[in-house]
């Protein structure tokens, strides 16, 4: 029975990666912008969850929050960035000019 669930769980596996691994069109919305087509061909290294809907946008929130921060703390010259995440707010911070330090903890039970 063991053995059974687990030659399951590796074709499952296997499945997944033959999917993934079709060539795709690069959609026209990345397409457009080159700075955003480069991450086509990476996108499962960078996303395991792509195709679940895993995205990331351009950073127009994080580069907001990094001009609150500059404004609200001029003098301050490090950031720690405590649950970053993919690294958005981080990314901006340092294209503030500000040296960042940022960690993601993640829990698996």
């Amino acid at each position: 029975m063991n053995e059974c669930l687990e030659s399951a769980v590796r074709n499952k596996k296997n499945k997944k990666k033959r999917q993934r691994g079709r060539k795709q069109p690069v959609p026209a919305e990345m397409a457009a912008e080159p700075q955003l087509a480069k991450y086509w061909a990476q996108r499962y290294r960078l996303f395991s969850r792509f195709d679940e809907g895993i995205r990331l946008d351009r950073g127009k929130i994080a580069e907001h929050i990094a001009l609150r921060v500059e404004h609200s703390f001029p003098d301050s010259q490090l950031i720690i960035d405590a649950f970053c995440g993919v690294g958005g707010n981080a990314i901006q911070f340092a294209l503030a000019g500000k040296r960042v330090i940022y960690l993601e903890c993640i829990y698996v039970s």
